[in-house]
């Protein structure tokens, strides 16, 4: 699993991400926090068609804009995770 926030390499992080975004088998996010660079992410995936696992903090409530997709609500996520 390879987290954006530790793409050690020199050069633009957003295109780094789109990157991966587009070679990687699976999209994993974590929608803890409603990060909104990670919703970038999740739009760039669905619109290349690229298979997603959305998962978000049990604590929080689903945004409205994915609220009809399944995700997965967890105890613990990414965000602790390095």
């Amino acid at each position: 699993m390879i987290r954006a926030d530790q793409i050690n390499a020199s050069g633009i992080i957003t295109n780094q991400i789109i990157s991966h975004i587009l070679e990687d088998s699976l999209i994993i996010v974590d929608l803890t926090d409603y990060n909104p660079n990670v919703f970038y992410e999740l739009a760039i995936s669905h619109a290349y068609d690229k298979p997603v696992i959305m998962i978000i903090s049990k604590t929080q409530k689903l945004p409205f804009d994915v609220s009809r997709t399944r995700v997965v609500e967890l105890e613990d996520t990414l965000k602790g995770t390095k």
